[in-house]
């Protein structure tokens, strides 16, 4: 066999059996909207769920059996079957057909205020953090880009009100730069 078939076909074979046998560190990550019992969710790492179905109480069992629990919120949208939609239905400004939600207004201080509210709740309920999503909404191509600087300011008034809280950000990883010197203080 010529050396070239040895090095093109033998030696890859090789290199990727080894990685495969290679030790993999295991992280468990578990992401849920729908309504779970906590007792059986054990284990993991990050938990992420929607606040709505939780009472404190299950937060700490939650806390109990896993690491970190973090609350969805969508700083972009807003369904009409979200608790708070009704404080903000007049504040809106157009409507996201495909997931059916309706983009929040984050320039109306109502709107900041609503949200932040619901921030406060959802940190006196026990949650190690946020899972901010709809991120992306505010960058060049989403369909709140003039909205840019108002999600940041959110971002930097949420942090400095609760320091020592997390936050997971999906999406919109053009902003980082603008938002990470908030989280690196």
């Amino acid at each position: 066999m010529p050396l070239t078939n040895i090095l093109f076909y033998i030696l890859p074979s090789f290199l990727l059996s080894s990685f495969c046998r290679m030790e993999q560190k295991e992280s468990k990550v578990l992401i849920c909207y729908a309504k779970l019992k906590p007792e059986v969710v054990k284990g993991y790492k990050i938990i992420i769920v929607e606040p709505k179905h939780y009472l404190p109480s299950t937060i700490r069992v939650f806390k109990k059996q896993n690491e970190e629990i973090y609350a969805y919120i969508s700083f972009g949208e807003v369904n009409s079957n979200a608790d708070h939609y009704a404080k903000v239905a007049q504040y809106t400004s157009g409507k996201n057909e495909q997931w059916d939600s309706h983009y929040l207004n984050l320039e109306s201080p109502e709107t900041v205020k609503v949200l932040l509210d619901l921030v406060a709740k959802i940190f006196a309920s026990g949650y190690d953090g946020l899972f901010m999503d709809n991120i992306d909404n505010f960058t060049q191509f989403g369909p709140q880009k003039d909205q840019h600087a108002a999600v940041i300011q959110l971002i930097k008034k949420i942090k400095k009100l609760y320091p020592n809280k997390k936050f997971i950000q999906n999406a919109g990883l053009e902003l980082i730069p603008k938002r990470l010197p908030i989280f690196l203080r």
